[in-house]
């Protein structure tokens, strides 16, 4: 999950034993954030007596830290996220925990993602989702949103005849109320990232 985070800066230490890299004080700075982390991966150096050893069986351990304006690790994986920014003018919008366990083959995340002022752009739908706040709790590849809020805006840029997706679903569900141009929206549900190119969504809105 976090192997599209592009560094501008990286620094730590770095020792190899018994083909297991290990990583520690391990500070990255990125165009939107900055990141903190420590562990080890498996890695094989020695390529001679590599035989019999299965690489990606191998344990691993890795937990990074970091405050960032924008997740820009994420949209890489999801072809429908344009963007996922943050609003948040005095500080960063999201502050991100997470521990890698398992090994290559079948990595597990755990953490959480605290959202403050965040902003979200889909494919799918013409406004985008703005003043997200809540936490993301990340436990055994699966992303818990237990109360997210955030706001539905009209993005002046695409204009569209249709209405959007998501108000198209809750004016099945609220035929009567009037549709107002700023609707509150609350998310509630899980996301499975075990296949994070295919993710498994399980969302109310």
């Amino acid at each position: 999950l976090i192997d599209k985070i592009q560094c501008e800066s990286l620094s730590g230490k770095v020792n190899y034993q018994n083909n297991q890299l290990y990583f520690n004080e391990l500070h990255l700075i990125t165009k939107n954030g900055e990141y903190s982390g420590f562990g080890n991966i498996p890695l094989a150096f020695n390529i001679v007596n590599i035989d019999g050893l299965n690489i990606k069986a191998l344990p691993i351990h890795f937990v990074i830290t970091g405050k960032a304006k924008s997740l820009e690790f994420l949209p890489p994986y999801v072809d429908s996220i344009d963007a996922i920014e943050g609003m948040n003018q005095s500080d960063s919008s999201y502050v991100i925990i997470i521990e890698i366990t398992g090994n290559l083959s079948n990595p597990i995340h755990n953490g959480e993602i605290i959202i403050d002022e965040g902003k979200i752009e889909i494919d799918a739908i013409d406004n985008a989702i703005e003043n997200i706040n809540g936490i993301i709790s990340l436990n055994d590849n699966r992303l818990i949103i237990d109360d997210l809020t955030a706001n539905m805006l009209e993005n002046i840029s695409k204009k569209s005849p249709r209405m959007p997706l998501i108000r198209r679903i809750k004016h099945i569900f609220k035929k009567n109320d009037v549709i107002k141009e700023e609707d509150n929206l609350k998310i509630i549900g899980s996301v499975n990232i075990e296949n994070i190119l295919r993710p498994d969504y399980s969302l109310h809105i």
